[in-house]
């Protein structure tokens, strides 16, 4: 088994939350974030994307693209080492439904091949710096396993049946 770590981004981070309303509703300043502590979250996305393509008595491509959706939860800690410096862990899990295809057919041969995406993990460690009180930028890298499955259908080509893949 091999073990890959990824290193994701480096990105920056601002604070939305409701001590902005609070402000608003007393006339006095929010409060900038404490940066430090637990959180939790949910995530959810959908994808849809499909193409034709076809030279006429030549080839056609039809359904080159996906349909996908996935959703998770994540948990996560920061912690405050000082006025500026703020590290934190994240953990996430995912769960996937639909991929990608392609369906490729020239008079009587036809090629069908997909892959889905099934589940993935991930842990997460991140050290950022303060460039104002709600604003963080930060360096993130971490580890994560993903299964994906996959296959194809030809009466050209041998191809494999459905299988299933875990990537690290």
């Amino acid at each position: 088994m091999r073990l890959g770590w990824l290193v994701l981004l480096v990105g920056a981070g601002a604070a939305s939350s409701a001590w902005a309303a609070d402000a608003s509703q007393t006339g006095t300043a929010a409060a900038a974030p404490a940066w430090q502590g637990f959180y939790a979250g949910v995530y959810a996305s959908d994808d849809i994307t499909a193409l034709h393509l076809a030279m006429p008595g030549e080839f056609s491509f039809d359904g080159i693209g996906g349909e996908s959706g996935f959703g998770g939860a994540l948990l996560g800690y920061n912690h405050r080492f000082s006025e500026r410096v703020v590290g934190g862990a994240e953990i996430d899990a995912a769960l996937a439904a639909g991929g990608s295809h392609l369906d490729a057919s020239e008079d009587e041969s036809y090629f069908n091949s997909s892959v889905t995406g099934d589940w993935g993990a991930s842990i997460t460690g991140r050290i950022g710096y303060l460039v104002s009180p709600d604003t963080l930028f930060y360096a993130v890298g971490g580890g994560v396993v993903a299964v994906a499955s996959y296959g194809c259908t030809s009466n050209e080509f041998d191809c494999p049946a459905r299988m299933q893949k875990t990537m690290y």
